[in-house]
Parts: structure tokens; C-alpha cells; sequence
């Protein structure tokens, strides 16, 4: 198929999807992204958003600034409510192995902002050809941590097609690509060498700010062989080993009425207590707090799910990463920690499933050190 026709195909896709239906751009800076702002153009669809990771290029950050002129368009901007560094020095790197930037940085600014706006569809610049894991994509799909559809009207165009749309239409050209093939975050570990050595030999404030980062991570986590760990990028398929510090323990207290049981949490202090009571709304309002002690009531099979939202409580640093699991947004992040909005929860928990956001908690699940209760059933 000719590029005339995947285009024509293209915008009679969102001709359709569009139909009745409030749908944003979702805008990375990128030329297959900027093809899709493009096409939606055309077909009225006005709403951008750019998701601004912390580790943005300023090269980027600028492009997005021609592109509104350009189009004439307001591009929103969302962002985590973190800056990337301060969030590396509680939960480590991330790698190939620990990929738990995305759900920080994209996903759940992105998942905020549609429920926000209430919007029913990302359109995105994914295509097949990218990547292999990408060859299952539906034109219509879903992102678990996002909770509306993903439209996917280029999915099987290919780079030379980008390219010739782009040149074709006189479409501005991020200057990033002077020296990349890929538009990203500026220290992703999923990087080339290739890509590494352009980084430090164009952009070496950056990578001077990495290495010195990764140095002080290294000393934290006990790495010997700096060489090999920062300089050969031995970092970006690490995953490191794990230690818990107890933080109190939850007991059986009661078997309670024929469907419900009695938990006691006994913490560490009554700051920690009171951290737990305020997520404990998506599980029960059957509860009481006495000095650094819970009495908790709950259906029967909820035990392990107790167990997850205390050590979620225990845990929280305030990323932000959970709130993309609430469909109707009754998580957000206050003074650093995640918090619920009893009017809005449902109790329906899918904040506390494990399958979906790993641990339930980025770091419960990822970090160096994490905080662990002990259960006596």
C-alpha cells in the first residue's frame, strides 16, 4: 500500500473513532507521534497532551513550544508530581530488569489528566515496526495502567512512510533527530551504545550528571567495579538484591461474624497508623485507631489484601505511579503520600491488585530497601 493510501485509510480511522467521542493526542515530541497530531488535525480532533518526564531534552521541551505555534494549539503538559533524581535516590535505577519509570512519569500523569478531562481515547504514534513487542498491537487497544482506549491510526505504516508524510506536508522536524534515531528521555536505559556514546559526546552535562548519580548509587548498593557498572552501562541491566525492615505486625484477633475477621496492625509509631487509616477507606470503614495500634474488620478473603495496602502505606514515597489504577480517580498524592477520596472510591481495589502495577507499589515491589509487616494468621 502506497503512502497516499495509508494515509487516506488513516484519517477515515479517525473519522470514525472520533465520531462521538472526546479523544486527546498523546504527544511525545517524536516525528511518528507528530504525523499522528498531524492527521488529527485534519480530522478536528484539537486536544494535545505531552507527558514531561523530568529527563526531558531541553531540545524537546522547545519543540513542543514551535509545534503550538505551528498548529496554533495549546499542547497541555502533565508531569508526576516528582522530579525523576528524587525519586531514583528512594527506589534505585531503573533497568531493563526494574522498568518502573513509565508508570511514574507517563502513565499516571497520563491516566490523571484522562480522567480529568474526561476523555475516552489517546490517539498515539505506536507503530508495529518498532519493535517486536509491538507486533500484537490492536488499532484499538488498552494500556492496563491507563484507563481509555489506545488509538493506533499508523500501527502499520513504516519508518520511510513517517519520514515521506512528514516531508511531503513540510511538518517541522524536532532537532533531536540531528543526532538520534529516536526521540526519548535523555538517560533511558533501554539505549544503544551508539546512543550513549552521542549523549556524552554532544550532551556531556548530561551524562556528567548521570555518572554522578550512578557513582553515588553504585557506594549505596555496593558496587566494586564502578568502571564496569557506570562506564560500560552494566547499570541498565541491573536489578538489585532486596532487604526488608520490619514495620510491624498484623494478628488475627477474631474470627468475627460467619463472613468477616478481626486484624490487628501493631506499628512502629502513630504517624505510621495514621498514614494506614487513610487508605484503609478502600477496604473497609469498619476500623479504629488506638496510639500505634488498627482493629480492622473485613471480609474473610481480604487478608492478603490488608497485608498489601499496609505495606503500600508503609512504602509510599508519593510517586504517584498507583493513582493510574483508579478509574475514577479517587487516588492522589497529598503532602507525599497517597491518599484516597472516600466520595469518589468504590472500594472496587483494583489500587491494591498486584497483576497490573507490580507489588501494587513502585516501591514495595522495586526498591533496595522496602518496608514489610509479619502476619500471624
Amino acid at each position: 500500500m502506497d503512502l497516499l493510501s495509508k494515509e487516506v485509510e488513516a484519517i477515515s480511522f479517525l473519522y470514525q473513532q472520533s465520531e462521538n467521542r472526546k479523544l486527546a493526542v498523546s504527544f511525545s515530541g517524536g516525528k511518528d507521534s507528530l504525523v499522528v497530531l498531524d492527521l488529527c488535525t485534519r480530522v478536528g480532533i484539537e486536544k494535545v497532551v505531552f507527558s514531561d518526564t523530568t529527563i526531558e531534552f531541553k531540545e524537546n521541551l522547545n519543540f513542543i513550544k514551535t509545534v503550538e505555534k505551528v498548529y496554533g494549539i495549546k499542547i497541555d503538559v502533565v508531569s508526576s508530581n516528582n522530579d525523576f533524581f528524587d525519586v531514583v535516590d528512594r527506589v534505585g535505577f531503573p533497568s531493563r530488569r526494574l522498568r518502573w519509570c513509565c508508570d511514574v512519569f507517563k502513565f499516571g500523569p497520563l491516566a490523571k489528566y484522562a480522567i480529568d478531562k474526561n476523555l475516552d481515547g489517546y490517539v498515539t504514534g505506536l507503530r508495529r515496526a518498532e519493535a517486536k513487542t509491538r507486533a500484537d498491537y490492536f488499532d484499538v487497544d488498552n494500556n492496563q495502567m491507563v484507563p481509555i482506549s489506545q488509538i493506533n491510526p499508523i500501527l502499520n505504516w513504516e519508518e520511510d512512510d513517517v519520514w515521506e508524510y512528514i516531508n511531503e506536508h513540510n511538518l517541522p522536524i524536532n532537532p533531536l533527530y540531528e543526532y538520534f534515531d529516536r526521540i526519548g528521555c535523555w538517560c533511558c536505559p533501554f539505549q544503544s551504545m551508539t546512543e550513549w556514546d552521542t549523549l556524552e559526546k554532544y550532551f556531556p552535562e548530561l551524562m556528567e550528571k548521570l555518572e554522578a548519580k550512578l557513582d553515588q548509587f553504585a557506594d549505596q548498593i555496593g558496587i566494586k567495579d564502578k568502571e564496569q557498572f557506570i562506564k560500560e552501562k552494566k547499570w541498565t541491566g541491573w536489578a538489585t538484591a532486596q532487604s526488608k525492615s520490619p514495620a510491624g505486625t498484623r494478628k488475627l484477633c477474631d474470627s468475627g461474624e460467619k463472613n468477616t475477621i478481626d486484624l490487628g496492625f501493631f506499628g512502629n509509631s502513630e504517624k505510621e497508623v495514621k498514614k494506614i487509616s487513610k487508605l484503609l477507606p478502600i477496604l473497609t470503614d469498619d476500623y479504629f485507631t488506638i496510639g500505634k495500634s488498627l482493629r480492622i474488620t473485613v471480609d474473610k478473603n481480604k487478608k492478603q489484601r490488608v497485608n498489601t495496602l499496609i505495606e503500600k502505606c508503609m512504602n509510599c514515597v508519593g510517586c504517584g505511579a498507583c493513582t493510574a489504577l483508579c478509574p475514577l480517580g479517587a487516588l492522589y498524592v497529598e503532602n507525599g503520600l497517597i491518599t484516597v477520596d472516600e466520595n469518589l472510591c468504590t472500594k472496587c481495589e483494583k489500587c491494591l491488585s498486584t497483576k497490573v502495577l507490580r507489588g501494587a507499589c513502585i516501591v514495595r515491589n522495586y526498591a533496595p530497601n522496602r518496608k514489610t509487616i509479619t502476619s500471624y494468621h
